[in-house]
């Protein structure tokens, strides 16, 4: 009797071992499959993240050839007092210095930069600058820089970026200020602020 119970039982037993496992690919395929999706997701942030950082360092203008600064440093002598002049003022590399340098670069392609420094201190001003502003330098003699871009090219992306940070911070300035009720400081019309930059025509 005992032996005719187990062999009725087989059938049943066979089926829920089937059933089970059917049960465990069916899991092991959605895993799997969200495995897989997960992968895809990081694959596409960090391509985005790539691409993100390579147009940072994006440079429009084409470097120059030994021969193409001697032609243009040659150029910025022969107009000599004719060449529109930056002067960089006391509180340095700020977001207004460089948009009125680029403005002025956009026009005249070259620009005289004075700077009050050491010389040290002027290479690396200078570094910064044609970083910034995707320029480049072609001429040098003591505290003065004569900076070149090419006309006609689209506006540098590390500008632009700078640009987008001290909007965004005035915002949120403009924002806790009306939070706390505080009221917007102008300067005292006897003390006016410092300019940060000068340009001559």
């Amino acid at each position: 009797m005992l032996s005719r119970v187990r062999a009725s039982q087989m059938p049943a037993l066979v089926l829920g071992t089937l059933q089970r496992t059917r049960t465990c690919v069916h899991v092991g395929e959605k895993r799997a499959q969200l495995n897989a999706a997960s992968h895809s997701r990081s694959l596409v942030v960090a391509a985005a993240s790539k691409t993100k950082h390579s147009n940072v360092d994006k440079k429009y203008q084409p470097e120059l050839s030994a021969s193409e600064k001697k032609g243009l440093r040659t150029k910025s002598q022969q107009l000599a007092k004719q060449l529109v002049t930056v002067n960089l003022g006391a509180k340095g590399l700020t977001l207004p210095f460089y948009t009125g340098l680029f403005a002025a670069l956009q026009s005249n392609q070259l620009v005289k930069v004075r700077m009050g420094c050491t010389r040290e201190e002027k290479r690396q001003l200078t570094e910064e600058i044609c970083d910034m502003l995707d320029c480049a330098c072609v001429h040098s003699i003591g505290t003065t820089i004569v900076l070149y871009r090419s006309k006609g090219l689209p506006k540098p992306v590390k500008l632009q970026n700078m640009e987008r940070v001290e909007s965004n911070a005035h915002v949120e300035e403009d924002e806790e200020g009306h939070a706390h009720g505080k009221e917007e400081h102008t300067p005292s019309p006897s003390h006016p602020a410092p300019p940060e930059f000068t340009v001559l025509s």
